[in-house]
């Protein structure tokens, strides 16, 4: 990589004695066998689909005996249903069977056009979320994952659309201050079944049918042009939200403060933005809160930031949640892992941009649960997880775009903090997996903050530019399970029905088509429950097929 040492965190401890010299019982299987030999061949490590998810990636590596895994806070691939090929997640929004729609997301969206009052919608895994607009839209500009439609609001506010790979964020943008108040309405579709009503702070919050909470609540703040800049620059205000319903029909209201639109130090453009996790949309793995915004944990700003502040006195902090009890990790011996973050604005004493020496930043390992679901745990500044007094993968460089082009540093890349005695607790001791926390070391009224892409953010995934927070585990995985915690079915008998869908993609294919271990989706397995007719002995598998199992036809 071409940022500087210090930023890629400390040099690697000394590979454990568990995974040092011989290789893992894993090496049988012929598709881990193929990899790693591609790996070793080409110096470079080699992807391993079928041990592929939504939210993680893993690679071979040259030494023939370790795997990488690389995982996300949100998706950054899909499964194709059709060909089972794992698709990048593409948030571009193009023309497909005439509609305004995002290229390959987890949740489809699609936007309106000219003339329509239907502003975007996503399907997701509990029904249909979108906006509306109260009038005719006007033709929309297309930029990426971004679409805009001028003045749709009032002369010189539009309505604007990002794209996310779960769900989507929408803003309403005064690109100069306007004439008047302005009352924004947009009706709401919200999943069958939930409705909205308000939290005991009265905020409206969308509830299901039996009242519990089921998304966190609206909370939205008019931003104006400086406020990503820096913490101590820029202007903000808390915007009142409210959601109206008549019969089947809600609207989401608000009105910005007058006084603030017309505020001389203001800079325009201002921004309020709204998440779609607030309607019932997609849930992300990664928020930030702040000691001065006690009541959010910035669902809809699209970038994280982290550290502390000398003239306003603040401090900001990051949870990270990565899923790390896939299958794929069990049993598995961690090697190293590394967290990776995406800087592109930093602050330290002195009035430092970039640097070396800012002042730490660490991670620590969460103890208790949090939430971005509007539950009890729903995380905020007021109501945070328990966590680790133990802080590791300090890390005091930051990078700044917006630095003196000079410097080594004025530019965005990637920063690392070593967390491997974290991903050690959760994938061999199992330790509950409640994320992570990145804060400063010190949490005193000094400059010393960063800023990050968050998985709002429409990066590439590592290592692309401007991923989202990863997380890097290099491992040496479990040895296949031994023969006798392996069920066999005779030719004939289909499967039992307490057969797993493990069982079958283990030992088992249907037809004469082989599929190697792994390869089969859940959702096939289940289909061939008590289904199929005959069972061949798998070479994925590391044993010998019994005597009394047909061979393939």
């Amino acid at each position: 990589m071409s940022a500087p040492a210090i930023a890629q965190g400390p040099t690697p401890p000394p590979t454990p004695a568990s995974a040092s010299t011989t290789k893992s019982g894993a090496a049988s299987d012929p598709t881990l066998k193929t990899a790693w030999d591609k790996a070793a061949t080409s110096g470079k490590p080699v992807e391993v689909p079928s041990r592929f998810t939504e939210t993680m990636k893993v690679w071979a590596t040259p030494n023939g005996k370790n795997l990488r895994a690389e995982l996300y806070t949100r998706p950054v691939q899909l499964k194709n249903p059709a060909s089972g090929a794992w698709e990048p997640i593409d948030t571009r929004i193009v023309t497909r069977d005439g509609k305004l729609q995002a290229t390959r997301v987890k949740s489809p969206l699609t936007f309106g056009g000219r003339g329509t009052k239907h502003l975007v919608s996503a399907d997701g895994e509990q029904g249909t979320t979108g906006l509306k607009a109260t009038r005719a839209l006007p033709e929309p500009k297309i930029s990426g994952s971004t679409v805009t439609y001028p003045d749709a609001v009032a002369p010189g506010a539009d309505l604007v659309v990002m794209a996310l790979a779960d769900g989507f964020i929408s803003q309403v943008v005064f690109r100069r201050k306007p004439a008047g108040p302005v009352t924004v309405r947009l009706p709401l579709t919200l999943p069958e079944g939930t409705t909205f009503g308000t939290t005991p702070q009265g905020l409206p919050q969308l509830k299901d049918a039996k009242g519990k909470a089921a998304a966190a609540p609206i909370v939205l703040t008019a931003m104006d042009a400086k406020v990503e800049a820096s913490p101590d620059e820029g202007r903000t205000s808390p915007v009142d939200a409210r959601v109206e319903t008549s019969g089947t029909t809600s609207e989401l209201v608000f009105t910005p403060d007058e006084k603030f639109l017309a505020d001389t130090a203001v800079a325009y453009p201002v921004t309020i933005a709204a998440a779609s996790e607030w309607f019932g949309g997609g849930e992300p793995d990664d928020a930030w809160v702040s000691k001065n915004s006690p009541s959010t944990n910035n669902a809809a700003a699209g970038w994280l930031r982290v550290g502390t502040t000398s003239t306003s006195a603040d401090i900001a902090r990051v949870y990270l949640k990565f899923d790390t009890d896939d299958p794929a990790l069990e049993g598995a011996t961690v090697v190293d892992a590394d967290l990776w973050m995406w800087n592109y604005k930093s602050g330290g004493p002195g009035g430092q941009l970039c640097g070396n020496n800012l002042g730490s930043i660490a991670a620590a390992q969460v103890t208790s649960t949090w939430t971005l679901n509007g539950g009890t745990n729903n995380l905020s500044w007021s109501r945070q997880p328990s966590f680790s007094s133990s802080l590791q993968g300090a890390n005091a460089a930051g990078y700044n775009y917006e630095a003196d082009p000079a410097s080594w540093c004025a530019k965005e890349e990637q920063l690392v903090h070593r967390v491997t005695s974290m991903a050690r607790g959760w994938i061999e001791r199992d330790e509950p997996n409640h994320g992570m926390v990145l804060r400063a070391l010190s949490e005193s009224a000094t400059i010393n903050w960063r800023q990050y892409y968050s998985s709002e953010h429409s990066g590439d995934p590592y290592p692309g530019y401007r991923h989202p927070p990863t997380l890097m585990i290099e491992y040496t995985p479990a040895a296949h399970p031994p023969v006798d915690e392996i069920s066999w079915f005779k030719v004939g008998e289909g499967f039992p029905d307490d057969a797993t869908p493990d069982e079958i993609r283990a030992v088992t294919h249907r037809s004469n088509t082989p599929v190697e271990a792994g390869e089969v989706s859940e959702e096939a397995a289940d289909a061939m429950q008590g289904a199929a007719t005959e069972f061949v002995e798998n070479p994925g598998v590391a044993f010998a097929r019994p005597d009394d199992v047909s061979e393939e036809l």
